[in-house]
C-alpha cells in the first residue's frame, strides 16, 4: 500500500506542475531525436494535465472491489447422539421388552461410512435369561455401515455385532445361551415415490444342531415417504414395510413380520424431537409366541410408540 500512494502522489503532482508551465507560457516539450522545441497551446496542455491529475487522484479514492467470500468446505466428519423412550422394545416382530424400552446411540460418519454404537435398558425381567440376574442393559449393537448413491438408488452394505449381557451370565453361558452374534447385511433405497427399499440380513454365526436358531437370512421390502409439514419446519414419515424369514431364529422358512408406522419429526434449535407410533403383526407362531399375548387369535399385533431425541453434529 506505501509504494502505491507514492506513484499516485508523484502522478498527480507532475500533472500539476504541467499545468504551472502551461500557464506561465513554459509548455516546451524537448524531443528525444534533438529536433528544435515544439510550442503546444497552453490551454491544451492545461487540460491535459488537469484531466490526468484527476483521474489519477479519483482511482486512488475508488475502492477495489471486495472479492467474494469464500464458501466452508463441508465437514468431512459429521456425527450425532439419539436418545429413544419407547413402550416396548419390538425387533423384526419379536416383542422383546414388556415395558418401557430406554435407547441411546451414538454414531460417527465420514465420506459414506458410519460407526453407530446402539444399546436398549430395561427395568423389567422381560428377555432375561435369569431374572433374578438380569442387567438392565438387554442389548448392544456395534453398526458399520457404508452408503453410497449408484444411479436412481443409495447402496447400503454392513456389519452388525450384537451382543446380549443378560445371556452372558455364567448361568447362562453354563447353559450354551447365545450371547452375541454377527450379522452382515446389504440393500439398496430408491428414489422413486415411496422410496421403495430391501434389505438382506445374513447371520454368519449359529449353529441349528447346537440349539442355536440365530443363524439364516431376513429379507425386507418397504415403502417410506418423508412429507414436509409447516413449510418445511416439521417432515411426517409414514412407513409400511413386510420381512420374509430363512430359519433366523425360527423353525422354518416363513413370512415373519409386517408392520406399519409414522413418525414426524420437529427441529428445535439444534435438536430434532420425533415422536413416532408402530404396529407390528407377527406373522408365524414363533413370532407371535414372544411378547404377543397368549391368546391364539392369527392376527394379533402388537401397537407401541415413543419419542426420539436426536442432536447431530
Amino acid at each position: 500500500m506505501a509504494n502505491r500512494s507514492f506513484t499516485l502522489t508523484t502522478a498527480a503532482g507532475l500533472g500539476l506542475l504541467l499545468a504551472l508551465q502551461a500557464d506561465a507560457g513554459q509548455a516546451n516539450v524537448s524531443l528525444a531525436t534533438g529536433s528544435a522545441a515544439t510550442t503546444a497551446p497552453t490551454a491544451s496542455v492545461r487540460e491535459a494535465a488537469t484531466s490526468a491529475a484527476t483521474s489519477i487522484v479519483l482511482e486512488a479514492q475508488t475502492p477495489p472491489a471486495a472479492a467474494p467470500a469464500a464458501e466452508e468446505p463441508a465437514p468431512s466428519v459429521t456425527g450425532g447422539v439419539n436418545v429413544d423412550l419407547f413402550s416396548h422394545y419390538v425387533w423384526r416382530g419379536f416383542a422383546l421388552t414388556d415395558g418401557f424400552a430406554f435407547q441411546p446411540s451414538v454414531f460417527v460418519s465420514s465420506k459414506g461410512l458410519t460407526v453407530t454404537s446402539w444399546s436398549s435398558w430395561s427395568s423389567t425381567d422381560a428377555g432375561c435369561f435369569d431374572p433374578d440376574d438380569c442387567p438392565a442393559i438387554r442389548e448392544h449393537d456395534l453398526t458399520i455401515d457404508y452408503s453410497k448413491p449408484v444411479g436412481n438408488a443409495t447402496i447400503s452394505v454392513g456389519y452388525i455385532n450384537y451382543l446380549f449381557p443378560p445371556y452372558r451370565t455364567d448361568d447362562a453361558k453354563a447353559a450354551d445361551a447365545v450371547g452375541v452374534t454377527n450379522e452382515i447385511y446389504a440393500g439398496a433405497t430408491f428414489t422413486a415415490p415411496g422410496n421403495p427399499f430391501v434389505k438382506l440380513y445374513f447371520d454368519v454365526d449359529g449353529d441349528a444342531d447346537e440349539g442355536d436358531l440365530s443363524r439364516g437370512t431376513y429379507l425386507q421390502f418397504g415403502v417410506s415417504q418423508p412429507i414436509p409439514l409447516a413449510e418445511g419446519k416439521a417432515t411426517l414419515t409414514p412407513m409400511f414395510s413386510v420381512a420374509y424369514n430363512f430359519k433366523q431364529w425360527i423353525v422354518d422358512n416363513e413370512w415373519n413380520d409386517a408392520n406399519l408406522g409414522a413418525k414426524l419429526a420437529i427441529p428445535v434449535g439444534k435438536l430434532t424431537i420425533t415422536p413416532a407410533a408402530y404396529l407390528s403383526i407377527g406373522l408365524n407362531d414363533t413370532v407371535r409366541a414372544v411378547g404377543y399375548g397368549d391368546s391364539d387369535d392369527p392376527s394379533r399385533a402388537k401397537f407401541y410408540g415413543g419419542v426420539s431425541i436426536g442432536y447431530a453434529f
